[in-house]
């Protein structure tokens, strides 16, 4: 049997499949001694508060696990110590006199209802967070922890969806792959078997009705396929595909002095997207010279105020003096849409709130919060070169009055007398189809231009990259988006600008030759991308690569698009050369 779903992380994985339910296995009862259940209830909410900030302090410690949002733990503790939530089930507990994991059960679910049903997409995302937390007081209660999730080391889990405490255990588990109902390709489950290279597959609906514990199934990327009740023949040729995954992945470290450059000698520079200081010793595995992004939202969450000029100083600081390479793209605070910042007050609940009061629009309306970070930037760039990054400008009169803000900025340090360095440049995120139509403007105003693909899909196809029930409309595999790049590209051109892919977009191997073909030579993305990126880029020329482009833009739909890179990719991968140093990476020369 074969289920068509959404590929979210390449590979080729073959094993038993372990179904995890989407259900709480609960009894409710009558309590006698009320008191004696709610400090139960205490007592949990306190245990797990400990172990999420646990988690944190082990992120930021460099001992996290990289695909792992460190943000989606500290929304988890904003949700532990929300008063509303824990008021709601402790007085639950004393009138109903009922088992308080059941009440929690209950309220978790009333709030998962709740915000699925919303039209605000930034609610639905919050969903399965709530659930995380409920699930964690639910286990702490009953001491059961995560137990369906021991021992599957070499298994295949299939699930409606998974939390993030749950891909942080299948982490360490070492799962052979990853299948569940919802999601798309931004989803939790797809950032982190990206990271991890775990083969990956979502938005397969009712699938966990069709399997058991044990079956043996199989996931094949390339065709975007899960299968089970293969023939012998089927699962020996699977088995085969999967042992030449698995070398390639083994051996990839070794592409680390490997040079970036086509066949014919064109360099593509590849940079790291990164938000923790500690992920920097991960990019020096892989030899990457460059910060193509870095987010600095982690710095202003879980916590009630602004962080200091000083503080990010010395958070930026460490990180240029940890970091040898070239440079360092610092994004400013990008706020709002799914990324909560408690320290904003004015930060809402709103219908839309991806096109709503966020980025740089937030900053301007805050104009303190930006020029702070603004000189904590600049007294960083006293260490290595810094280029700062605005993200959602869509304005000329935004653009405008950023670089007033940086002027402000700049005299207001000289006017303290603190040391900084006017090494910097001023860059534009591309993520709203407006602001590529201003790039003329914008050209006059900034060093570089760097390509959002995420936001600018969704914006450009008005499709929800979070709404599983749209999830196949969003896909790199578009003429209209690479229209659009194609447009960026020939403006950057007629400017002598930069101009970089930071988004997923960058890491796609099937895109890859479009984008070089289009004249993109700078990407940055996850630093475990890169080894399988670089290869591709060694075996290519710039020339067939705008053959590759021009031939992209002459079709309009989606599956001639997805079929010609498909055949394109395997050509590439079966060059005589691209083969040999995938020999040399599964011998391990």
């Amino acid at each position: 049997m074969i289920f068509k779903g959404i590929k979210v992380s390449e590979g080729v994985a073959v094993g038993k499949c372990r179904v995890i339910r989407d259900t709480f296995s609960l009894e409710m009862y009558a309590i006698d001694n009320v008191e004696h259940e709610l400090e139960r209830f205490k007592k949990a909410t306190l245990e797990v508060k400990n172990d999420i900030f646990e988690t944190i302090d082990k992120f930021e410690n460099g001992k996290g696990v990289e695909g792992i949002d460190i943000q989606v733990f500290k929304a988890h503790a904003q949700i532990i110590e929300d008063p509303m939530l824990y008021s709601e089930i402790y007085s639950r507990i004393k009138e109903q006199k009922k088992n308080a994991d059941w009440i929690i059960k209950e309220v978790v679910e009333d709030i998962v209802a709740k915000f699925e049903k919303s039209e605000n997409e930034l609610l639905k995302d919050r969903a399965i967070d709530i659930k995380d937390v409920g699930y964690r007081l639910i286990s702490n209660l009953n001491n059961i922890g995560l137990d369906e999730l021991k021992n599957v080391s070499g298994f295949i889990i299939v699930a409606e969806e998974l939390t993030p405490t749950q891909l942080l255990h299948l982490a360490e588990e070492g799962v052979a792959g990853i299948v569940t109902e919802k999601g798309g390709i931004t989803s939790h489950v797809a950032i982190f078997s990206r990271s991890l290279e775990i083969p990956a597959m979502t938005g397969i609906k009712r699938i966990i009705d069709y399997l058991s514990d044990g079956d043996i199934v199989v996931i094949d990327s390339e065709k975007s396929e899960v299968l089970f009740n293969l023939t012998d023949k089927e699962l020996r040729r699977y088995l085969f595909l999967k042992r030449q995954y698995d070398k390639i992945r083994k051996k990839k470290k070794s592409t680390r002095t490997m040079k970036s450059i086509t066949r014919d000698g064109v360099e593509i520079s590849i940079g790291a997207n990164i938000q923790l200081s500690t992920e920097i010793n991960k990019m020096k595995e892989y030899g990457i010279k460059n910060i193509g992004l870095f987010r600095t939202e982690f710095l202003f969450m879980d916590r009630d105020n602004i962080p200091d000029e000083d503080e990010q100083y010395e958070y930026y600081k460490k990180m240029a003096q940890t970091f040898d390479g070239e440079s360092i793209v610092i994004r400013t605070l990008d706020a709002g849409g799914d990324k909560n910042v408690k320290g904003i007050n004015d930060i809402r609940s709103e219908n839309n709130p991806f096109l709503g009061w966020r980025g740089i629009r937030i900053c301007l309306d805050r104009p303190e919060i930006l020029k702070t970070q603004m000189k904590a930037i600049l007294r960083a760039a006293k260490h290595t070169k810094i280029k700062i990054l605005y993200p959602m400008v869509s304005t000329p009169i935004q653009m405008d009055k950023i670089l007033e803000l940086f002027d402000e900025a700049r005299a207001e340090l000289i006017e303290s007398k603190v040391e900084f360095s006017d090494n910097v440049e001023h860059g534009v995120l591309l993520e709203v189809p407006s602001a590529v139509l201003y790039m003329d403007y914008f050209a006059e105003k900034v060093q570089f231009f760097s390509i959002g693909t995420n936001d600018l899909l969704q914006f450009l196809l008005a499709v929800d990259r979070m709404n599983s029930r749209i999830a196949n409309l969003f896909s790199w595999y578009n003429r209209a988006l690479y229209m659009v790049l194609k447009e960026i590209v020939e403006k950057a051109k007629r400017y002598s600008l930069p101009v970089q892919v930071c988004g997923e977009l960058a890491a796609d191997p099937r895109s890859l030759p479009v984008l070089i073909g289009l004249g993109i030579t700078e990407l940055s993305m996850t630093s475990s991308s890169v080894p399988k990126i670089k290869l591709l880029i060694r075996s290519v020329s710039v020339d067939e690569c705008k053959e590759v482009a021009e031939k992209v833009l002459s079709y309009f739909k989606y599956e001639e698009i997805k079929d010609f890179l498909s055949e394109k990719f395997k050509e590439f991968m079966g060059r005589e050369e691209f083969l040999n140093e995938m020999s040399e990476m599964w011998e391990g020369k």
